[in-house]
Protein backbone atom coordinates (compact mmCIF):
# COMPACT_ATOMS: atom_id res chain seq x y z
CA UNK A 1 0.00 0.00 0.00
CA UNK A 2 1.07 3.74 -0.40
CA UNK A 3 -0.37 6.38 1.42
CA UNK A 4 0.24 9.89 1.19
CA UNK A 5 -0.47 12.86 3.93
CA UNK A 6 0.51 16.23 3.53
CA UNK A 7 -0.97 19.11 4.68
CA UNK A 8 1.26 21.18 1.93
CA UNK A 9 3.92 20.84 -1.09
CA UNK A 10 5.60 23.76 -1.97
CA UNK A 11 8.82 25.30 -3.68
CA UNK A 12 10.41 27.46 -1.14
CA UNK A 13 7.40 30.01 0.14
CA UNK A 14 4.94 28.95 -3.27
CA UNK A 15 3.03 26.33 -2.44
CA UNK A 16 1.95 23.79 -4.62
CA UNK A 17 -0.65 21.34 -3.46
CA UNK A 18 -2.33 21.23 0.40
CA UNK A 19 -4.36 18.96 2.05
CA UNK A 20 -3.42 15.71 0.54
CA UNK A 21 -4.71 12.67 2.03
CA UNK A 22 -4.30 9.10 -0.52
CA UNK A 23 -3.94 5.56 -0.20
CA UNK A 24 -3.69 3.09 -3.10
CA UNK A 25 -3.29 -0.54 -2.96
CA UNK A 26 -0.89 -2.90 -5.11
CA UNK A 27 -2.67 -3.83 -8.15
CA UNK A 28 -4.25 -0.39 -8.92
CA UNK A 29 -3.78 1.90 -12.57
CA UNK A 30 -4.05 5.41 -11.21
CA UNK A 31 -4.58 8.07 -13.71
CA UNK A 32 -3.60 11.61 -12.47
CA UNK A 33 -5.33 14.39 -14.59
CA UNK A 34 -4.67 17.85 -14.26
CA UNK A 35 -3.99 21.04 -16.53
CA UNK A 36 -0.20 22.34 -17.23
CA UNK A 37 0.94 23.52 -14.01
CA UNK A 38 -1.92 21.79 -11.45
CA UNK A 39 0.78 20.13 -9.18
CA UNK A 40 0.79 16.39 -11.32
CA UNK A 41 4.55 16.18 -11.39
CA UNK A 42 5.00 17.85 -8.22
CA UNK A 43 2.68 15.00 -6.63
CA UNK A 44 4.66 12.67 -7.63
CA UNK A 45 8.12 14.07 -7.51
CA UNK A 46 7.16 14.57 -3.55
CA UNK A 47 6.07 11.25 -3.04
CA UNK A 48 9.19 9.94 -4.25
CA UNK A 49 11.23 12.02 -1.80
CA UNK A 50 12.76 14.29 -4.77
CA UNK A 51 11.78 17.52 -3.47
CA UNK A 52 13.83 19.37 -0.57
CA UNK A 53 12.41 20.59 2.80
CA UNK A 54 8.76 18.94 2.68
CA UNK A 55 6.77 17.96 5.91
CA UNK A 56 3.96 15.05 5.96
CA UNK A 57 4.05 11.66 5.22
CA UNK A 58 4.43 9.28 2.61
CA UNK A 59 4.34 5.28 3.39
CA UNK A 60 5.40 2.31 0.92
CA UNK A 61 4.85 -0.87 2.30
CA UNK A 62 5.02 0.62 5.90
CA UNK A 63 7.96 2.34 4.80
CA UNK A 64 9.08 6.13 4.75
CA UNK A 65 9.88 7.38 1.16
CA UNK A 66 10.79 10.83 2.81
CA UNK A 67 13.92 8.98 4.74
CA UNK A 68 17.20 7.51 3.52
CA UNK A 69 14.79 4.02 4.10
CA UNK A 70 13.74 4.74 1.05
CA UNK A 71 16.47 3.01 -0.52
CA UNK A 72 15.91 -0.06 0.69
CA UNK A 73 12.86 -0.57 -1.45
CA UNK A 74 14.76 1.01 -4.71
CA UNK A 75 14.90 -2.22 -6.66
CA UNK A 76 10.84 -2.03 -6.64
CA UNK A 77 10.59 1.35 -8.00
CA UNK A 78 10.05 2.31 -12.15
CA UNK A 79 9.99 6.27 -12.35
CA UNK A 80 9.90 8.03 -15.68
CA UNK A 81 9.84 11.77 -16.08
CA UNK A 82 10.00 13.66 -18.96
CA UNK A 83 13.36 15.31 -18.25
CA UNK A 84 15.28 11.81 -17.79
CA UNK A 85 17.79 11.35 -20.70
CA UNK A 86 20.19 8.12 -22.03
CA UNK A 87 23.79 8.40 -22.99
CA UNK A 88 23.55 9.84 -26.40
CA UNK A 89 26.47 7.96 -27.03
CA UNK A 90 25.53 4.63 -26.63
CA UNK A 91 22.99 2.61 -28.90
CA UNK A 92 19.84 1.23 -27.81
CA UNK A 93 21.13 -1.89 -26.45
CA UNK A 94 24.07 -0.88 -24.98
CA UNK A 95 22.03 2.03 -22.74
CA UNK A 96 19.90 -0.91 -21.84
CA UNK A 97 22.81 -3.09 -20.56
CA UNK A 98 24.77 -0.11 -18.94
CA UNK A 99 21.45 1.06 -16.70
CA UNK A 100 20.84 -2.61 -16.02
CA UNK A 101 24.67 -3.23 -14.99
CA UNK A 102 23.98 0.17 -12.79
CA UNK A 103 20.65 -1.62 -10.93
CA UNK A 104 22.56 -5.13 -10.66
CA UNK A 105 20.34 -7.07 -12.78
CA UNK A 106 21.72 -9.44 -14.52
CA UNK A 107 19.04 -11.70 -16.10
CA UNK A 108 17.18 -9.09 -18.92
CA UNK A 109 15.53 -9.77 -22.02
CA UNK A 110 17.15 -7.04 -24.21
CA UNK A 111 15.22 -8.55 -27.43
CA UNK A 112 12.00 -8.60 -24.88
CA UNK A 113 12.68 -5.25 -23.42
CA UNK A 114 13.02 -3.41 -27.05
CA UNK A 115 10.25 -5.15 -28.65
CA UNK A 116 8.00 -4.26 -25.50
CA UNK A 117 8.50 -0.27 -26.13
CA UNK A 118 8.36 -1.33 -30.17
CA UNK A 119 12.61 0.03 -30.19
CA UNK A 120 13.67 -3.81 -31.59
CA UNK A 121 14.68 -1.98 -35.00
CA UNK A 122 17.28 0.68 -33.19
CA UNK A 123 18.90 -2.17 -31.20
CA UNK A 124 22.29 -0.80 -33.01
CA UNK A 125 21.07 3.06 -33.60
CA UNK A 126 23.20 5.87 -31.49
CA UNK A 127 20.65 7.18 -28.89
CA UNK A 128 21.47 10.88 -30.55
CA UNK A 129 20.40 9.42 -34.04
CA UNK A 130 16.88 8.16 -32.42
CA UNK A 131 13.79 10.45 -33.06
CA UNK A 132 12.52 12.01 -30.22
CA UNK A 133 9.59 9.53 -30.00
CA UNK A 134 12.08 6.80 -30.46
CA UNK A 135 14.35 8.05 -27.60
CA UNK A 136 11.24 8.74 -25.02
CA UNK A 137 10.62 4.89 -25.62
CA UNK A 138 14.28 4.00 -24.99
CA UNK A 139 13.93 6.15 -21.33
CA UNK A 140 10.96 4.55 -20.58
CA UNK A 141 12.50 0.82 -20.93
CA UNK A 142 15.59 2.16 -19.11
CA UNK A 143 13.32 3.51 -16.29
CA UNK A 144 11.14 -0.25 -16.62
CA UNK A 145 14.03 -2.49 -17.18
CA UNK A 146 13.36 -4.46 -13.60
CA UNK A 147 10.83 -5.91 -12.18
CA UNK A 148 8.91 -2.81 -10.39
CA UNK A 149 6.21 -2.97 -7.79
CA UNK A 150 5.52 0.69 -7.90
CA UNK A 151 5.61 2.38 -11.53
CA UNK A 152 5.59 6.65 -11.10
CA UNK A 153 5.32 7.15 -14.88
CA UNK A 154 5.07 11.52 -15.52
CA UNK A 155 3.72 12.09 -19.29
CA UNK A 156 5.26 9.28 -20.54
CA UNK A 157 3.37 9.49 -23.88
CA UNK A 158 5.00 12.91 -24.40
CA UNK A 159 6.41 12.95 -28.13
CA UNK A 160 5.58 9.26 -28.80
CA UNK A 161 3.43 8.06 -31.86
CA UNK A 162 -0.32 7.10 -31.14
CA UNK A 163 0.57 3.68 -32.66
CA UNK A 164 2.89 3.47 -30.07
CA UNK A 165 0.75 4.02 -26.63
CA UNK A 166 -1.30 1.18 -27.13
CA UNK A 167 2.02 -0.87 -27.04
CA UNK A 168 3.02 0.80 -24.18
CA UNK A 169 -0.12 0.54 -22.35
CA UNK A 170 0.05 -3.38 -23.27
CA UNK A 171 3.33 -3.84 -21.94
CA UNK A 172 2.70 -1.62 -18.55
CA UNK A 173 -0.69 -3.86 -17.98
CA UNK A 174 1.86 -7.40 -18.56
CA UNK A 175 4.11 -5.93 -16.19
CA UNK A 176 1.01 -5.12 -13.21
CA UNK A 177 -0.71 -8.67 -13.69
CA UNK A 178 2.97 -10.29 -13.36
CA UNK A 179 4.41 -8.20 -10.22
CA UNK A 180 1.28 -6.62 -8.65
CA UNK A 181 2.32 -3.76 -9.52
CA UNK A 182 0.79 -0.01 -8.26
CA UNK A 183 1.49 3.05 -11.03
CA UNK A 184 0.41 6.10 -11.16
CA UNK A 185 0.38 8.01 -14.58
CA UNK A 186 0.49 11.37 -15.75
CA UNK A 187 -1.36 12.07 -18.85
CA UNK A 188 -3.30 14.40 -21.29
CA UNK A 189 -3.61 11.43 -23.85
CA UNK A 190 -7.25 10.37 -22.32
CA UNK A 191 -8.19 8.03 -25.01
CA UNK A 192 -5.94 5.85 -24.80
CA UNK A 193 -6.10 4.91 -20.89
CA UNK A 194 -9.96 4.44 -21.23
CA UNK A 195 -9.36 0.48 -20.54
CA UNK A 196 -6.80 1.36 -18.72
CA UNK A 197 -7.15 3.08 -15.43
CA UNK A 198 -9.02 1.61 -12.57
CA UNK A 199 -8.85 5.02 -10.61
CA UNK A 200 -8.85 8.56 -11.61
CA UNK A 201 -7.48 11.79 -9.93
CA UNK A 202 -8.11 15.05 -11.14
CA UNK A 203 -5.81 18.27 -9.63
CA UNK A 204 -7.58 21.31 -9.21
CA UNK A 205 -7.13 24.44 -7.79
CA UNK A 206 -3.95 22.99 -5.44
CA UNK A 207 -6.08 19.90 -4.39
CA UNK A 208 -7.15 16.57 -5.28
CA UNK A 209 -10.50 18.07 -6.67
CA UNK A 210 -11.70 14.39 -7.81
CA UNK A 211 -10.72 10.83 -6.79
CA UNK A 212 -12.76 8.57 -8.42
CA UNK A 213 -12.85 4.97 -8.87
CA UNK A 214 -13.53 3.68 -12.63
CA UNK A 215 -17.28 2.67 -11.99
CA UNK A 216 -17.97 6.46 -10.16
CA UNK A 217 -16.16 8.08 -13.09
CA UNK A 218 -18.00 6.19 -15.54
CA UNK A 219 -21.28 6.89 -13.46
CA UNK A 220 -20.90 10.25 -13.40
CA UNK A 221 -19.29 11.28 -16.86
CA UNK A 222 -19.58 8.12 -18.89
CA UNK A 223 -16.31 8.31 -20.56
CA UNK A 224 -13.03 9.70 -20.10
CA UNK A 225 -13.27 11.93 -22.89
CA UNK A 226 -16.72 13.04 -21.43
CA UNK A 227 -15.37 14.32 -18.08
CA UNK A 228 -12.50 16.14 -19.71
CA UNK A 229 -15.07 17.97 -22.33
CA UNK A 230 -16.66 18.95 -18.82
CA UNK A 231 -14.42 19.52 -16.08
CA UNK A 232 -11.74 20.85 -18.82
CA UNK A 233 -13.76 23.28 -20.37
Amino acid sequence: MLKIQTTSIHFSSFEVLREIDLSFNQGENILIMGTNGSGKSTLLKYMLGLLPNQTGEVLYQGISLLSDQKFALSDEFGVFFPEYRVYDFLTVQENLEVFALYQGLDDVDYGQKMADFHISDFARVKARNLSLGNYKKLCLAVSLLGNPKLMVLDEPFLGVDKVSIPIILATLQRMQQENGALTLLTTHELEPVEDWYTRAMYIQDKKIHLNLTKAELSEQFGTLANFQHEIYA
